[in-house]
């Protein structure tokens, strides 16, 4: 089985870019651009459900080879947790330190719209800004509001630690297709019987379809029932589907609409699912090298600060050209020296505590 699938760092810079030049293009920093842009980014948010299908899929793979390797249910559990721990807190506390301590050192910045919030700043130290969010009904900082997928990213990887240790891969796939059954019928509720869309959009219970999907096919890749010999049948399906998705983003359909929470949610999962299953089924150089597998590399510690770059750009740039290139080479500079510098090392480390299950 193959330790790594190089072609998934170009299904993350994908998600990434498409979440950078949704925000880029909503912030109004394309001014003058013209229409079509807007089109073509108007989905910008399905990126999140990239990413999710992308860690359900990671995740799982992964717990599934520390199982291989490691009897000890105790052992496996510390071992999962320090690996995502190592991976996923250093950038996570990196921001939120800046969110904290810039207004401390600048008090201007308090009153400036990216740092105004009525999300307790404790809430972010526990992963519970989505919580918070939807039972009192407020928004956190624009600063730190891409945080909220990171808040269902935590109860993701608990779930599925608990799923791997009680399922055996045979009735696994089973259960993760009812858990995504449950996530349709947890929007529902919210929906229908509470009148919540931020629920039904933040919650980690109505937005655990992707994971949950990405898990299946995690199961099958390590079962040996992908990748795909023949991919035809796969080809023919995914042609509609590309047909809806250009639909959807023509029409410009918002992530808070009754219609994207009971059609679009479920379509983008799925839809991401099968093209995580067409990339494992061949060969994507363009996605497993060069600079799109680089923004692939560093794009965790780009989707997390992307919105303090657009903020520092809008404040110091004019026109639509120069802020773009000026906002890439931002997140592409400070996501580099952030990983060489800061998460690889720390990662490594990490790794290097439990050196037979790495």
């Amino acid at each position: 089985m193959r330790s790594r699938i190089p072609a998934l760092d170009g299904l993350r810079a994908a998600a990434c870019f498409l979440v950078l030049m949704g925000h880029f293009i909503a912030s109004g920093a394309a001014a003058g651009l013209g229409p079509a842009w807007g089109h073509l980014f108007s989905q910008f948010w399905s990126g999140v459900d990239l990413f999710f299908v992308l860690s359900g899929f990671v995740i799982f793979l992964s717990l599934h080879r520390l199982q291989e390797t490691t009897p000890r249910r105790a052992q496996l559990v510390k071992a999962f947790l320090a690996f995502r721990c190592f991976r996923v807190a250093p950038v996570y506390l990196l921001l939120l330190l800046s969110f904290f301590l810039l207004p401390v050192f600048r008090p201007s910045l308090a009153a400036v719209p990216p740092f105004v919030g009525s999300i307790p700043k404790w809430c972010y130290l526990c992963f519970g800004q989505a919580y918070w969010g939807v039972l009192h009904q407020r928004a956190g900082a624009d600063y730190v509001n891409v945080t909220w997928s990171l808040c269902a990213e935590v109860q993701f990887y608990a779930a599925a630690c608990v799923l791997v240790l009680a399922f055996r891969p045979r009735r696994r796939v089973a259960v993760l297709a009812a858990l995504v059954a449950v996530a349709y019928l947890a929007r529902l509720y919210y929906v229908y019987r509470r009148n919540d869309q931020a629920a039904a959009y933040l919650l980690p219970v109505c937005r655990m379809d992707g994971f949950m999907l990405g898990g299946i096919a995690a199961t099958l890749f390590a079962g040996g029932r992908l990748p795909l010999r023949d991919t035809r049948v796969l080809n023919a399906l995914l042609v509609p589907l590309v047909l809806v998705y250009g639909c959807l983003a023509y029409a410009e359909h918002e992530q808070s609409e009754v219609f994207s929470i009971f059609f679009s949610y479920t379509f983008y999962s799925v839809f991401y699912c099968l093209v995580l299953i067409r990339v494992l089924s061949g060969r994507w150089a363009v996605l497993a090298r060069g600079p799109v597998a680089y923004f692939g590399m560093i794009s965790y510690f780009v989707y997390l600060f992307q919105v303090p770059a657009l903020w520092w750009v809008m404040a110091n740039t004019t026109g639509a050209a120069t802020r773009f290139a000026t906002l890439i080479v931002l997140v592409v500079g400070a996501g580099s020296l952030s990983w060489y510098g800061f998460e690889r090392p720390l990662i490594r480390w990490g790794r290097s505590r439990f050196p037979s299950q790495a």
